[in-house]
């Protein structure tokens, strides 16, 4: 199985939940999730926001 290690040194426990200042935290995140999955073959890139 394949894990990809992101960090985000600096931020605080939760900085990438929705609601969070300005969200760009939380898009981020789900961005680079997303590309995860379709690196995986679990998502079709075009599926992916």
């Amino acid at each position: 199985s394949r894990s990809d290690l992101m960090l985000y040194e600096g931020q605080e426990h939760g900085f990438f939940n929705f609601g969070r200042g300005d969200n760009a935290a939380y898009t981020k995140t789900v961005r680079e999730m997303d590309a995860f999955l379709v690196s995986l073959g679990w998502l079709k890139a075009a599926d992916a926001p």
